[in-house]
């Protein structure tokens, strides 16, 4: 029985960058998972809506006004909650990194001020 061949460096990195590309590839489903169902919210509450216009066509402008107003709190509050919660948990890695580089980059013009 022969022992395993060792990998070489290009074979490491290739395998790191593939898996690197794969957790991207999972962040990704997770936050269209997390928008599908903002959308299925968002939608259902339309439908509500039209719903309610069409049984109820005497509907004064008033009781649409409240329907409609209602129907725009929960698309600014469903995409507000998406943005809050489901980005800021899926990407807190990126996001880290993003504030992590921008704090490098700071440092690096004040180093060059003060030179």
């Amino acid at each position: 029985m022969s022992a395993p061949r060792r990998r070489t460096k290009e074979e490491i990195n290739a395998k790191r960058e593939e898996r690197k590309e794969d957790e991207q590839n999972v962040k990704d489903l997770k936050f269209a998972i997390g928008g599908f169902f903002v959308l299925v919210a968002i939608l259902t509450h339309y439908a509500w809506v039209m719903r309610q216009l069409i049984f109820f066509p005497d509907m004064s402008y008033t009781m649409k006004g409240v329907h409609f107003g209602l129907l725009g709190v929960t698309i600014v509050t469903s995409i507000w909650l998406f943005i809050k919660f489901v980005y800021r948990k899926v990407y807190a890695d990126d996001i880290k990194e993003l504030k992590r580089q921008k704090d490098e980059t700071k440092k690096q013009e004040e180093e060059k001020k003060e030179e």
